[in-house]
C-alpha cells in the first residue's frame, strides 16, 4: 500500500503535468518562417554547440585538431556573406597565378595547390594559414607576372616618375643621393634593404603574436598581404621605370624584354664576392614596379603595428623606416614618390584595420596570455560602423568569429566585436568560446546591467528569443555567486570540513598521525585551499560565458549609469566612455559587502582588514581572526577558519546569533560554535580599532562596549574580517536621471523599488535580484528571472492580472527557504515561530522540536549536534515553517519544502515511510513532541 505522501504527490503532479496543453519548445510550435534576425541567431547558437573546443579554452589558446571533420562542420555551419568575396577573389588569382606559370612544371604546382588545401582544411594549420592567405596569394601573383606576355601588358611609363620628382620636389632626390658612393654607405644601405626588410615581417609575426592582444596578428598578416597584393596590380597596370633604368639608358622608351638591374646591391656583390642579388634583380618578375614603392609599403607596416603594440618605441620604427627610405634612393631603386605612394598604401591599410578590426591594447597586460577579454576596433561615443546604420540587422556580430577579428594568428574569444555582420571568414565559428568584452552598438532591443544569477540567464533567453541583447559587466560574469558568494566560499567550506574530521579521525579509529600534542596532525595549505576555489570559481564562470556566447549576448565590459530612460553611459574598461539605448533596461546589480568605518581603521594595515570578498584570497591562516557581525557571513567564514587553524573571536552587536532565527535554535548553534573552540561575545559592539605596537603591522585591538561585565574590554587579533552585512549597488547607476524610485538600504543606500510583476516606477525597466532588497539568495534571483521571462519573452501579450508576480512564487517570499552553511547545517523553509504568531493571530498554532541526537543515522556518523524544529496549524495540520540545524541541514529542509509544496501535512509525514537509516526518516518522529505554542 502506498503512503498518503506518495499518493498526494503523484495526483497532483500528474493533474499539473497533463493539464499543460503542449509542451513548451515543441518544434511544432515554431512557425515555418522565422525573420531573418531570429533565425540568423538560431543559426549562430547551433553552430556553437558543436565546438569540439572546451568552452573554458583560454582566449590566448590554440587549436589543436587535425580533423577535415571540424572545417567541414565549421563550413556547413558559417553565415556566407559578401565579406566572404574577398576568398573568391582569392581563389581565383591563385587559379589563375598557377595556370600561366610556366615553369615549374605541373607537378610542381599540383604540389603548392595541394599543399595550400591541406593548410586550409586542417585546423590546426587553418589558424595560421587563413590569415597567411592574402600573403601566399601576393607572393604566387607577383612570381607568376613574369609569365604574362607583354602584348598583354599596358606601356612602361619612363617620363612620368622624374617628371612628378621634380614637380614635387624640385629635384631627383634619388640621383642626389646617390651621387656619393662609398664602402661604408653600402653597407649601411645594404643592411635594412637587403637583410632587413626580408626578415622584419617574421620577426615582427612573432613578437606581435607574443606581446600584441589577442586578434592582432591575423590583423597584421591581412593588411599586409592585400597592401602588397593591391601594390603589385598597380605595378602590373601602371608600369613604371625607377632611377637606375635613367641611370642606364637616360629616358629612352622601354619594354618588357629588358632585364632588370641590381643598381647599387651589385656593390655589395661585388664586396663579398658571390652573386647575392645581381642574378635575382635581372630576372625580377617585376622589372618595372616601381611605383608603389613596396619596401616601403612592408617598412611602414611593420612600423605601424609595431608601434601600436610599442607605443613608447614608436619613434625607433619611425627612424627604421626613413633608413629604408634613404637605402632605397640611395641604392637607386625607386623615387621619393614611390617611397610616399608606398606609405600611403600601408598607412591606408593600417588605419582601416585599426577602426574595424584591431584589439585593442589594455595597459595592464604585458603578453598575450593575459588577456581575458578583447575589445575590436575603436569605439568612441556617437561612433557608428558604416553600414550599420543602413540596416537593423545588418550590425557587430558577437556569436560569431574568426582570425581577422580576433584570436592572433590562434587565439579564439567569444563575444568579440566582429566586423559588421558578415565581416566574417569561414572558419570554426565555434571555436570563439572564451568570453570577450565588446564595444557597443547604438541601440538595443534589451539591456541587462549585472551578470548575476538573474542576469546571465535573461540576457540569454532575451537573445535567444531574438531580442538584440547586451549585457553589461563592470567585473566578473556570474555576479556574486559564482565569483564571491556562493560558489567559492562552500568550496572552501568543504576544505574546512576535511579538516575538521582529520582532527577527529582518532574518534573513529582511524589515525593519520600525532602532533606531539595527543592531537592528530592536520597541516593546511592555504595556498592549495585558494587554488582550488579559484579553480571552481573558473569553472563556473567559464560555463556563464560560454552560454552567453552562444546565445548571442554583446557583453559589454565597463559600469553603466543612467543618462535618461532609455540611455545608458557606459564607463568601458578601456577608459573611453560609450552610449547605449534600450528598450528594456533591467537591473540586476546586486549587494557588496558592507564597511563600516571604525576610528582607528586607517591605522591598520590594509591586508589584514578583510570582508568576505578579500578574505577568500589569503594565502596563509591568520593567527587570529577577530570577525564582526554574527550572522550567516560570520558564521560561515568563522568556523571555516576555526577549522583551517586559526584562533576566532566573534564579536555580535545583538542578543543572540543568527538574528532571524527563533532564540532557541540560536542558542543551538552558539552551543555549538563554542564547542568548535570559536569565542563569542554577544551584545557586544566595536567601537574603535588601534594597532597593539607602535607598527600597523602588529596585532589588531578591537575596542568594544557590552552590557556583559565578563566580556574584555578589547579583542586582540592578527586580521579583522567586517562580516556586518551588505549594501545595493546603487550608488553610481544615477537613478535619479531616469526618475526610479527607490527605498532606503542599510549604511544610507537605496534599493530599486518594484512592484510584484518586478516593474519599477518607470515603464521599461525593470530589476531583479539582490538589488530591490531582501531576501537576497540566489534562488530568490533566479526565480526573479523565471517570472520576467514568463511575463515578457514567453507570453508578453498577456493581461496584466494574469502574469506572474512575486506573492505567487514559492507561496510568496516569506517561505523563501535557505541554507547557512556551518557544520551542521542550518536548513529553514516558511515562517519562523515569532513570524508565525504574528501572521496568524487566529490560528492554533504548535510546535515540535527534537535534537539530532534522536536521529540514528546522524549518531551513526558521528554528527549528532544540533536540532529540528516546526511550526504547524493545529488544526489544518498544514506546516507552516521548518528549521533543521543539523547534519546535511538544507537536504532534510527540502524534503518538507517539498511537502509543503504539495500540501503535504505533517501526519502524512509522520505516516509515511522513509528509508531507514535515513536522516529524512527523523520526519516519522519529530512531530510527537507537538504542543500548543
Amino acid at each position: 500500500m502506498k503512503s498518503p505522501l506518495y499518493a498526494k504527490l503523484r495526483d497532483d503532479t500528474t493533474q499539473r503535468f497533463f493539464s499543460k496543453s503542449s509542451l513548451p519548445l515543441s518544434w511544432s510550435s515554431l512557425p515555418v518562417l522565422l525573420p531573418h534576425r531570429i533565425r540568423r541567431r538560431f543559426r549562430t547558437a547551433r553552430s556553437k554547440l558543436r565546438s569540439r573546443q572546451s568552452p573554458a579554452s583560454s582566449l590566448a589558446s590554440l587549436e589543436s585538431s587535425f580533423s577535415p571533420a571540424d572545417t567541414l562542420r565549421s563550413l556547413r555551419s558559417h553565415q556566407w556573406s559578401f565579406y566572404d568575396g574577398q576568398y573568391l577573389f582569392l581563389a581565383i588569382l591563385g587559379i589563375f597565378s598557377l595556370s600561366i606559370i610556366e615553369s615549374p612544371g605541373p607537378f610542381a604546382k599540383t604540389f603548392v595547390a595541394t599543399l595550400l588545401m591541406t593548410s586550409l582544411i586542417l585546423p590546426i594549420t587553418r589558424q595560421f594559414f587563413l590569415p597567411f592567405l592574402p600573403i601566399a596569394s601576393w607572393l604566387i601573383f607577383f612570381y607568376a607576372c613574369q609569365f604574362i606576355s607583354g602584348e598583354y601588358r599596358p606601356p612602361i611609363w619612363v617620363r612620368v616618375l622624374p617628371a612628378l620628382e621634380n614637380i614635387l620636389y624640385g629635384a631627383n632626390l634619388s640621383n642626389i643621393l646617390s651621387a656619393h658612393k662609398s664602402t661604408v654607405l653600402d653597407v649601411l644601405a645594404w643592411l635594412p634593404y637587403g637583410i632587413t626588410h626580408f626578415g622584419a615581417p617574421f620577426v615582427c609575426s612573432g613578437i606581435i603574436f607574443i606581446f600584441g592582444p589577442p586578434g592582432t596578428l591575423p590583423v597584421f598578416a591581412r593588411s599586409f598581404g592585400y597592401m602588397n597584393l593591391a601594390g603589385v596590380m598597380i605595378q602590373l597596370f601602371f608600369p613604371c621605370s625607377p632611377p637606375w633604368y635613367e641611370n642606364l639608358y637616360g629616358l629612352a622608351p622601354a619594354n618588357y624584354s629588358m632585364p632588370g638591374s641590381p643598381a647599387g646591391l651589385g656593390a655589395i656583390d661585388k664586396l663579398f664576392g658571390i652573386d647575392l642579388y645581381t642574378s635575382t634583380f635581372t630576372a625580377s618578375p617585376m622589372v618595372f614596379g616601381a611605383f608603389p614603392s613596396l619596401h616601403s609599403g612592408c617598412a611602414t607596416t611593420e612600423a605601424l603595428f609595431m608601434g601600436y603594440v610599442f607605443p613608447r618605441l614608436r619613434p625607433v620604427f619611425v627612424l627604421y623606416t626613413l633608413w629604408l627610405w634613404w637605402a632605397t634612393m640611395y641604392l637607386s631603386h625607386h623615387y621619393a614618390v614611390d617611397l610616399v605612394g608606398g606609405s600611403l598604401f600601408a598607412g591606408t591599410c593600417y588605419f582601416v584595420a585599426k577602426a574595424k578590426f584591431l584589439p585593442r591594447l589594455q595597459n595592464d597586460k604585458a603578453l598575450r596570455w593575459d588577456y581575458d577579454y578583447v575589445e575590436i576596433g575603436e569605439a568612441k561615443e556617437g561612433y557608428a560602423y558604416g553600414l550599420t546604420d543602413l540596416d537593423d540587422d545588418f550590425h557587430p556580430a558577437t556569436t560569431d568569429s574568426d582570425e581577422w577579428t580576433i584570436g592572433s594568428s590562434s587565439s579564439f574569444s567569444s563575444g568579440t566585436r566582429s566586423p559588421p555582420a558578415g565581416a566574417r571568414s569561414p572558419v570554426d565559428d565555434a571555436q570563439s568560446m572564451s568570453l570577450s568584452a565588446v564595444a557597443p552598438p547604438k541601440h538595443y532591443d534589451s539591456i541587462v546591467l549585472g551578470s548575476g544569477q538573474a542576469g546571465t540567464p535573461l540576457a540569454s533567453a532575451c537573445a535567444k528569443a531574438g531580442r538584440k541583447t547586451a549585457l553589461i559587466e563592470r567585473e566578473h560574469v556570474g555576479g556574486c555567486c559564482v565569483n564571491e558568494g556562493c560558489t567559492p566560499t562552500k568550496t572552501m567550506i568543504a576544505n574546512g570540513r576535511v579538516a575538521y574530521l582529520m582532527r577527529r579521525a582518532a574518534e573513529y579509529g582511524v589515525s593519520t598521525g600525532d602532533d606531539g600534542q595527543g592531537k592528530e596532525k592536520v597541516v593546511v595549505d592555504m595556498q592549495k585551499v585558494r587554488q582550488r576555489k579559484r579553480d571552481m570559481v573558473d569553472s563556473f564562470r567559464s560555463g556563464n560565458e560560454s552560454r552567453l556566447q552562444a546565445a548571442g549576448v554583446d557583453v559589454i565590459r565597463g559600469e553603466a549609469s543612467f543618462r535618461d530612460v532609455k540611455t545608458l553611459i557606459v564607463k568601458m574598461d578601456s577608459g573611453e566612455e560609450a552610449t547605449v539605448t534600450g528598450d528594456n533596461i533591467f537591473i540586476n546589480t546586486g549587494e557588496r559587502p558592507a564597511r563600516p568605518h571604525l576610528d582607528g581603521l586607517d591605522g591598520i594595515e590594509a591586508s589584514r582588514v578583510l570582508d568576505s570578498t578579500s578574505i577568500q584570497e589569503l594565502d596563509h591562516v591568520p593567527d587570529h581572526l577577530v570577525v564582526l557581525g554574527g550572522g550567516y557571513i560570520g558564521l560561515e567564514f568563522g568556523q571555516l577558519f576555526r577549522r583551517l587553524g586559526a584562533a576566532v573571536t566573534i564579536v555580535q552587536r545583538g542578543p543572540q546569533l543568527l538574528p532571524r532565527e527563533d532564540a532557541d535554535v540560536a542558542e543551538c548553534m552558539l552551543q555549538i560554535l563554542r564547542e568548535d573552540g570559536i569565542t563569542v561575545h554577544l551584545s557586544t559592539s566595536a567601537t574603535k580599532l588601534a594597532a597593539h605596537s607602535s607598527s600597523s603591522s602588529g596585532p589588531i585591538e578591537v575596542h568594544v562596549e557590552s552590557s556583559d561585565t565578563a566580556i574584555p574590554a578589547t579583542a586582540t587579533g592578527s586580521h579583522l574580517l567586517f562580516a556586518a552585512g551588505r549594501v545595493p549597488n546603487t550608488a553610481t547607476l544615477n537613478l535619479s536621471a531616469a526618475n526610479i524610485a527607490t527605498h532606503p538600504g542599510p549604511r544610507g543606500s537605496a534599493y530599486v523599488t518594484t512592484n510584484p510583476r518586478l516593474e519599477t516606477s518607470v515603464p521599461g525597466i525593470y530589476a531583479l535580484g539582490d538589488v530591490k532588497g531582501p531576501p537576497a539568495f540566489t534562488h530568490i534571483s533566479y526565480d526573479d528571472f523565471r517570472i520576467l521571462r514568463h511575463n515578457l519573452l514567453e507570453h508578453p501579450a498577456a493581461p496584466p492580472e494574469t502574469k506572474l508576480t512575486t506573492r505567487d512564487a514559492a507561496r510568496g517570499r516569506a517561505a523563501a527557504p535557505y541554507v547557512v552553511y556551518t557544520d551542521p547545517q542550518l536548513g529553514h523553509v516558511g515562517f519562523h515561530a515569532a513570524a508565525a504568531r504574528a501572521a496568524f493571530p487566529a490560528r492554533r498554532l504548535q510546535l515540535a522540536t527534537m535534537p539530532t541526537a534522536y536521529v540514528a543515522r546522524a549518531l551513526e556518523t558521528g554528527e549528532s549536534r544540533g536540532m529540528m524544529k516546526a511550526v504547524v496549524d493545529g488544526a489544518s495540520g498544514e506546516i507552516l515553517g521548518f528549521t533543521c540545524l543539523g547534519l546535511e541541514g538544507g537536504e532534510v529542509m527540502s524534503v518538507v519544502q517539498v511537502a509543503m509544496l504539495g500540501g503535504v501535512g505533517w501526519k502524512e509525514l509522520r505516516d509515511s515511510v522513509f528509508a531507514h537509516p535515513t536522516l529524512a526518516e527523523s520526519l516519522n518522529n519529530l512531530w510527537g513532541s507537538l504542543e500548543d505554542m
